[in-house]
């Protein structure tokens, strides 16, 4: 059990020995963010499963934590992987703590928000200098004949030099398309928790159900256009200026 280093938060935390919670860094339908820290002043970031979630997909599916799980232990395994092969634009190692009390990974904490970072006044230089890097992790994971299927402003996080790290290599979407019977069906839910009907970033393949085996990096290609889309415009894909956005999309 953790104490509380900032914020007004009462809940209690557990953690591997050592960790102290510091502060919340997103929620998503199958995971939520921590910033934790030990008594040496190591920052991590602490993915854990989303209780919340689960229980409502658990209604249908029995099987929804051990699937949620291993996706976890996937995703730690291809961070490590990726750091072995030198990538610079993901975490640089995870920690597999699934078997633990509180279920998740810990990963290299990235401190700066992507989301923040491409909201604030930027020139053409660096708006374009931060969207090539959002490329690199992609590029390296389609060599391997691996694709993400959510690619969004979320996902990323920017160092303190600079450098935009992928920090979600989660393989939920792609399990949705190409393994039905391993899937957890959380895509209705949002980073905020509400149900909508068409996540922002989705490719319109993915908005039919409609995405073929082997071409799930099309829909990492059509999502990466809408982030570029959104850092030179500060306007998201869909959302208040939806028609806008819409006519965009469909251009590509």
């Amino acid at each position: 059990t953790s104490k509380i280093l900032e914020g007004n938060v009462s809940k209690e935390h557990t953690y591997l020995n050592c960790f102290d919670y510091v502060k919340d860094i997103g929620t998503g339908g199958l995971c939520i963010v921590e910033h934790v820290r030990d008594q040496s002043g190591l920052d991590l970031a602490f993915k854990k499963l989303n209780e919340k979630t689960l229980t409502i997909a658990n209604i249908s599916d029995s099987e929804a934590r051990i699937k949620a799980i291993k996706l976890l232990k996937n995703e730690a395994r291809d961070i490590n992987n990726l750091a072995k092969e030198g990538s610079k634009n993901t975490p640089k190692f995870a920690i597999d703590a699934t078997s633990s009390d509180n279920s998740g990974i810990y990963v290299e904490y990235i401190p700066n928000s992507f989301e923040e970072k491409i909201n604030s006044e930027l020139d053409a230089n660096e708006a374009l200098r931060l969207y090539l890097q959002t490329t690199i992790s992609i590029k390296k994971l389609h060599k391997k004949g691996i694709s993400l299927m959510d690619i969004k402003p979320t996902n990323y996080r920017v160092d303190d030099e600079g450098n935009v790290i992928l920090v979600d290599l989660n393989l939920k979407r792609v399990k949705e398309v190409n393994n039905p019977s391993e899937s957890i069906i959380v895509s209705a839910v949002t980073d905020s928790g509400k149900i909508i009907g068409t996540p922002l970033y989705m490719a319109p393949e993915q908005k039919l159900g409609n995405v073929k085996k082997g071409e799930e990096h099309l829909v990492d290609i059509f999502q990466s256009t809408s982030l570029l889309y959104q850092i030179l415009t500060k306007i998201k894909p869909e959302g208040v200026h939806k028609q806008k956005a819409f006519y965009f999309q469909d251009a590509f």
